[in-house]
């Protein structure tokens, strides 16, 4: 629905050449207000209008009432006008409040003028990278067997600045969302435990990100095309992942990752979760190494203790989380919930064989003002992802 502002708006206007004889004019200029779109029952409110006239420069700021009416004095001109306001709206059952933003250019203030649309747009202001889509389950072949080296990440920059990709961590989790145990130390709410991780290469500035833009990570960046008429090609990636030498295809065009630690095979079943993040400017890979290498334990289904390693990587560190499971099978996150409260899937009972050519992919939240994609990230994947799609770099 559109909501319209009266304001009314008194013109200085001179009425005859003596100086002394000036008299005023009053008009209503009429301001209509686009929500943003694909947001369900979004609701303005404290909406702050600053006009700005372009030939004195003159800034005005005015507070609109709930009911949008608001009486103020501006000279004849030409302005820009600037809106700002707390917009609340629904994702899935819960309320959701954020920032939105108009922007419009050249609106002359007189009388019996045309009404002036101002878009309304969500803005994030924490937006950061996201992962956009996980391809972790492969193809099969043609005779039914399983090919995994077409597995992918694609990473977005869900924000209205440019990011760089330099530096950044992807990791897969040490735990399972299908095994739940009672792990000492117990560290979730503190670190995402790991034993795999890889680094985009870069010196901090050399692949700068643009706003609603997107990079892979492949396994292997080739035509997969070419051995499996069922895959597709990641000859284009931005990036490969070096995996083990029995599986690594490396091409030489595509950058690899740096191996932090371990080597990320993604589980093609879904059963572990993945993270992004990035280590403080001060800390080097050597030093998080040392400081967050641990030791945990925990009781088998006979009681018995077993003891194994792993690298904590601190919720601080962490950009995006995205916990991944089975629907029969899950039983519990392997992130703290305030990184992610929920799970998606690409596999419904285990061993699933219709797993193979989905993948998992953020859902569109709303448009910029510059028409890109807002994805939606309400940190619990159950409700930002869409489970069990079709992998959207498939021709």
């Amino acid at each position: 629905m559109k909501k319209y502002l009266f304001i009314i708006v008194t013109l200085l206007t001179a009425m005859a050449c003596q100086k002394d004889n000036l008299q005023t004019q009053s008009t209503v200029a009429l301001i209509q207000i686009d929500k943003p779109q694909n947001l369900k029952n979004a609701q303005l409110s404290h909406i702050k209008l600053t006009a700005r006239e372009a030939n004195t420069g003159l800034t005005t700021l005015l507070d609109v009432s709930p009911e949008g009416l608001l009486t103020q004095k501006l000279p004849f001109g030409s302005y820009t006008f600037s809106l700002e306001a707390t917009i609340s709206y629904e994702v899935g059952e819960e309320k959701v409040q954020g920032k939105a933003k108009s922007y419009v250019e050249n609106v002359l203030v007189k009388p019996e003028t045309s009404p002036t649309v101002c878009k309304f747009f969500l803005i994030n202001e924490k937006a950061n990278f996201v992962i956009k889509e996980l391809f972790y389950t492969g193809n099969t072949t043609p005779e039914g067997k399983s090919y995994n080296g077409d597995k992918y990440f694609l990473i977005y920059n869900n924000s209205d600045s440019v990011l760089y990709a330099d530096g950044l961590l992807i990791s897969q989790s040490k735990f399972l969302t299908s095994a739940q145990n009672m792990y000492t130390p117990d560290v979730m709410n503190e670190a995402f435990t790991t034993s795999q991780i890889v680094m985009i290469p870069g010196d901090g500035d050399d692949y700068p990100i643009q706003p609603g833009a997107q990079f892979v990570v492949a396994n292997n960046a080739i035509n997969h095309l070419e051995y499996n008429s069922n895959s597709l090609d990641l000859s284009t990636a931005e990036f490969e992942i070096d995996l083990i030498a029995s599986i690594n295809v490396d091409n030489p065009l595509v950058p690899n990752t740096i191996g932090v630690t371990g080597s990320l095979l993604m589980n093609n079943q879904g059963l572990q979760s993945y993270v992004i993040a990035k280590l403080p400017k001060d800390v080097s890979v050597d030093q998080y190494l040392k400081d967050n290498f641990y030791t945990y334990s925990w009781k088998n289904a006979l009681g018995n203790t077993q003891t194994s390693t792993g690298y904590k990587l601190p919720n601080d560190y962490i950009i995006d989380a995205v916990n991944v499971g089975i629907q029969q099978n899950y039983q519990w996150l392997v992130t703290a919930p305030s990184i992610d409260m929920g799970y998606t899937y690409t596999s419904v009972i285990n061993a699933d064989l219709n797993r193979f050519g989905k993948s998992v992919i953020r859902k569109v939240l709303s448009t910029s003002a510059t028409g890109k994609d807002i994805l939606q990230d309400t940190n619990n994947s159950a409700a930002d992802f869409i489970p069990q799609a079709k992998p959207s770099l498939y021709k």
